[in-house]
């Protein structure tokens, strides 16, 4: 890869890119650059400008950047939600082994009205951005994390707090992984929560 490459690259890509990336995308980068190259000696009658051959090279480097950068980045359990006492922070990287929890993880595709569901949509929220930190069955789970709640748990939101549950709720507005959709479902289930403890006089 050339010095104006290079170049091209890092103004291209985020400050933190995740461990072994430069590897992936000069491995990406040369197969694509392979490929094209091939392709243009298969049919010579395309182009006869160096330049463009030059060009081809960066885009095709610049793509397979992208692309091995979001499926780095797409990556749950980098960030967890809730607070308390003792509460560690979760490391970044997730699990090593998928959760079985791992079929929620895309979340609801309509936000839910009942009690039920609005509990099954925060789970399905939680599950994809806050795993495995909060969940109690696996070797990666932070003591801190489950002392909040434990995703494993029948209702794991009962051993919240409103306060906790509020800054739940506002963790996942503030996070920039986290869908529109995915904010309205935990909100609603935090409202729905609360008006119930109000209604039945528990304390907070």
């Amino acid at each position: 890869m050339s010095e104006r490459e290079r170049r091209d690259l890092a103004a291209w890509a985020e400050h933190d890119p995740p461990d072994g990336f430069a590897d992936a995308v000069v491995a990406a980068w040369g197969l694509e650059r392979r490929e094209a190259e091939a392709e243009l000696e298969a049919s010579p009658t395309r182009t006869t400008d160096p330049g463009r051959h030059r060009t081809v090279g960066i885009v095709a480097g610049l793509a397979a950047a992208a692309a091995v950068l979001l499926l780095a980045r797409a990556v749950p359990g980098e960030t967890h939600t809730g607070s308390g006492a003792g509460e560690e922070q979760c490391d970044r990287g997730g699990s090593s082994s998928p959760s079985p929890l791992a079929g929620l993880a895309d979340g609801p595709d309509e936000i839910a009205t009942s009690s039920e569901a609005l509990a099954a949509d925060a789970l399905a929220v939680l599950t994809h951005h806050c795993m495995p930190c909060h969940d109690g069955e696996s070797r990666d789970a932070k003591a801190g994390a489950l002392q909040v709640y434990d995703l494993r748990q029948a209702r794991w939101w009962e051993t919240m707090s409103d306060e906790q549950l509020r800054e739940a709720q506002t963790r996942i507005e503030q996070l920039g992984a986290a869908s529109d959709r995915q904010r309205h479902s935990m909100a609603a289930f935090v409202d729905a929560q609360l008006r119930q403890r109000a209604a039945a006089g528990s304390p907070s």
